[in-house]
């Protein structure tokens, strides 16, 4: 078994998923090109956002996992932004059907199984999940606002409302990591992720889903599906 994974950003997605599956999915190696994957890998292809993820990339990603009898999962990873995660996955196989209705053969997986990973909100939400990145008493007069807002410490990240002034979940949880960040005196930018690529960070969000039952949903959905996957490699 093998499985492509097909995210919707070329930037932080891109360097931030081959990092973590390092850890995550130990069996497997990365293999870049999808005609290449033999039994126990995984390759990870970068699309240019949404919607073009599944209406254009999907169907590539399809072809290829079809040319391959082993790859086993197809994993798409996207976005929920303003959606509920249940509103975005309705849409998006709302433009699968559409697609199919158009041309039922290039969107038909013959084997491997189709898995969607909804971000709630973005995958900044899943990186303000590290309670240790954030200081007992920060200085930076935003991030205390930031904090009296939706204290991502002691409330989860994926339950925050949309801040006054900002249009889009996505722009404020990137506003507020890059904030945690500065407090410490790193950067983080969407095209150099840096820190949140380490094993470190990643142990950290495992910890918070470890403790607290309720938080970062959709972060342990690719956690489990992850811990699944090795699971079954191993039988």
């Amino acid at each position: 078994m093998s499985v492509y994974f097909l995210v919707e950003g070329r930037r932080t997605e891109a360097q931030v998923y081959p990092a973590w599956l390092t850890e995550l999915l130990p069996s497997f190696r990365r293999v870049h090109n999808p005609q290449q994957v033999t039994r126990h890998c995984y390759c990870l292809v970068s699309a240019s956002g949404y919607p073009s993820v599944v209406q254009e990339t999907l169907k590539n990603a399809i072809a290829d996992v079809n040319d391959n009898e082993t790859f086993s999962h197809l994993v798409v990873c996207l976005d929920a932004d303003n959606f509920s995660v249940e509103e975005r996955l309705t849409e998006v196989h709302q433009i699968i059907d559409n697609a199919r209705k158009a041309d039922s053969g290039s969107w038909r997986l013959r084997a491997a199984e189709l898995k969607f990973i909804i971000q709630h909100r973005t995958i900044e939400t899943w990186f303000l999940g590290n309670r240790r990145m954030i200081s007992d008493a920060p200085q930076r007069d935003t991030l205390r606002r930031y904090l009296a807002f939706h204290d991502v410490r002691e409330h989860d990240p994926e339950l925050m409302k949309l801040h006054p002034g900002y249009d889009y979940h996505a722009d404020f949880h990137h506003d507020y990591l890059k904030e945690v960040f500065q407090e410490r005196g790193i950067s983080y930018r969407k095209r150099d992720p840096g820190h949140v690529t380490e094993k470190s960070y990643l142990e950290q969000l495992l910890v918070r889903i470890a403790n607290r039952s309720q938080d970062l949903k959709s972060f342990r959905n690719l956690v489990d599906l992850c811990r699944e996957i090795e699971r079954l490699a191993k039988l």
